[in-house]
């Protein structure tokens, strides 16, 4: 038998977060650690400015008082007054692998208890006349989420089975690379061109005299690499015209919090590379029970000649070898380099569930007919950009980057700055 709870105040979830821990299976940005560090910066009391949030996560416990399953949701009101459940850790911070917590083996059932209890929480129409509908959803958002994730997929049918409506759509692929045994092995499945960079890069990392790695291992050098790797990462897209992610309000307050968590739970790999000196590069990994996320990165742009890109990967794919990580994860993005370096992509979905109630299905079909003009404008002026060569952005669209399959993407994403061709 379960029993489902819903927890509205972070002081709530604290008494948990050894059982969170367990549930989130390795991944980063599932831990504790990432949700408390989120929600104390763009949640409800955040000192910037944000769409109104409040917490909204729902605890599935059994008989004995076990946690068996978390949902990580808060729900956002929107200027149009509609009422989104959205996963803690998702939007500017990008969060990876991100979705419902659960015992292995147990997702399914689990899944129809908890699918159970959120779809009662849509507004009714008695809600807006006798209630407070500002406490109900219209819409439940979650992405990206991996597809062999086994706790979504049975919430999301039991949801369509109770009469919401599912979209499902398809989100970038995360990369990962099966790490080998030896480094031989590792460059032997890189592309041919790819190998020649990465022994020119080992040649200049191992000029002791000339470039030294730096790791953060301690509160004062974290504090010392998050501000080398922001202001590299400032560097690179201010030579663009752009000010990079770390200007955004409230992200260095979040990773500042994240990676003191992350750090003392031996979860965080920062790092930074200097030639005689002067940091040329820095890269922001996350630690899984097997696993090293590629994060975040940042380059001197003065110094593309060095390749600091290849330098910081390769120091990165080094570390991990050494301390016998089985998987390097480049995350979200389709950039070429990931393949050059044997990487497989692993396909992850978008959800929306939508509330059956008539306005959400009105403000949904807005929606979905809002994506589809601009999936049309966005090919046609792909069309234009190939028959006319390479041309400025329109003004309505800039702040973004062209990528050669015809979409476009933020200059403001965080991370993979170290992949941009040098």
């Amino acid at each position: 038998m379960w029993h489902v709870a819903l927890h509205r105040r972070l002081d709530e979830l604290a008494p948990i977060s050894a059982a969170w821990r367990e549930l989130a299976g390795g991944v980063p940005f599932r831990e504790w650690d990432w949700f408390r560090a989120w929600w104390q910066t763009f949640g409800e009391n955040a000192t910037h400015r944000m769409p109104r949030r409040q917490l909204f996560t729902y605890v599935v416990y059994d008989d004995s008082g076990t946690v068996a399953a978390i949902a990580p949701f808060y729900l956002e009101q929107r200027h149009d007054l509609s009422r989104t459940l959205r996963i803690v850790g998702s939007d500017a911070v990008c969060g990876e692998y991100l979705g419902i917590l659960s015992q292995p083996g147990l997702e399914r059932q689990i899944a129809e208890t908890l699918a159970n209890h959120i779809s009662r929480d849509h507004p009714s129409l008695f809600d807006w006349l006798s209630g407070d509908p500002r406490q109900r959803w219209h819409f439940l958002e979650m992405a990206p989420v991996a597809n062999e994730d086994s706790a979504v997929e049975p919430f999301v049918a039991q949801m369509a089975a109770l009469g919401h409506e599912v979209d499902r759509r398809a989100a970038d692929s995360c990369w990962r690379l099966q790490l080998p045994e030896t480094w031989d092995e590792l460059l032997s499945g890189c592309a041919k061109s790819h190998r020649k960079a990465l022994r020119r890069a080992a040649r200049r990392l191992d000029e002791a005299s000339t470039y030294t790695v730096h790791h953060a291992e301690t509160q004062p050098q974290l504090d010392q690499g998050l501000q080398i790797l922001a202001d590299l990462h400032a560097a690179r897209w201010q030579g663009r015209g752009q000010s990079g992610c770390f200007a955004q309000p409230g992200l260095m307050e979040f990773h500042r919090a994240a990676t003191a968590g992350l750090l003392a739970a031996d979860r965080l790999h920062l790092y930074w590379i200097t030639k005689n000196a002067r940091p040329i590069a820095a890269e922001y990994h996350l630690v899984g029970d097997d696993t090293l996320y590629v994060y975040q990165g940042g380059l001197d742009p003065a110094h593309l000649d060095e390749e600091p890109g290849h330098l910081a990967t390769l120091a990165g794919a080094r570390w991990a070898l050494d301390r016998g990580l089985r998987a390097i994860d480049f995350l979200r993005g389709d950039e070429a380099y990931k393949a050059r370096w044997g990487a497989r992509p692993q396909s992850c979905r978008q959800w929306r569930v939508v509330a059956p109630i008539p306005s959400a299905r009105m403000r949904h079909r807005a929606w979905r007919a809002q994506r589809q003009v601009k999936a049309w404008l966005k090919s046609r002026w792909s069309n234009l950009r190939r028959a006319a060569g390479d041309v400025a952005l329109p003004g309505s669209w800039r702040g973004t980057s062209w990528r050669p399959n015809g979409s476009f993407a933020s200059p403001l994403a965080p991370r993979r700055e170290t992949t941009v061709s040098q």
